[in-house]
């Protein structure tokens, strides 16, 4: 294996992650209006199997009113948007003032700012773009000169495509 990615598998990367991009900035978007529209406090997180927010590996985007604000969608909670992520080949992490989740308020503010990381990589090929939020609620995506500042080792290498070298 050369540890390089073909030009279909380049293509198919860039595809997933701008598709993830959008499903994510629809997400916050979705978490503001609702914070807005219901004039309470809207989370929304990338989640484990036991439904409770984590910053990385989450097997689903929820979107929900945490009254108990455990950080977990519990069984007396309803999400507005529960997306399950099975399948993709994408590594995805949030940096949010620390926190494994953003919370939007009334005002339409978010009570955390920063970004969610969404790569593809496969062996030295890799495309990675960022979702950007600020407290103001503001939501936008990395430009191109964000993006070139992100390093290769950043976007950890998926199990299935490690790159191994080829007996002699």
């Amino acid at each position: 294996m050369s540890g390089v990615a073909t030009h279909f598998e380049r293509l198919d990367g860039h595809r997933l992650v701008n598709m993830q991009l959008w499903e994510i900035r629809r997400g916050l978007e979705l978490t503001r209006s609702m914070a807005r529209s219901q004039g309470q406090i809207w989370t929304a997180c990338f989640s484990n199997d036991d439904d409770r927010c984590v910053r990385s590996y989450g097997v689903r985007w929820q979107v929900w009113r945490d009254d108990n604000q455990n950080r977990r969608l519990d069984i007396d909670e309803k999400a507005v948007s529960k997306v399950v992520l099975d399948g993709l080949d994408l590594w995805i992490k949030l940096s949010a003032s620390g926190r494994p989740y953003v919370r939007f308020k009334r005002s339409g503010e978010a009570l955390e700012s920063g970004n969610f990381l969404v790569c593809w990589r496969n062996g030295l090929d890799y495309y990675p773009r960022k979702v950007i939020f600020f407290r103001s609620g503001r939501i936008r995506f990395s430009n191109r000169t964000e993006q070139a500042k992100i390093a290769i080792d950043d976007c950890p290498q998926p199990a299935a495509k490690a790159v191994t070298e080829m007996p002699t």
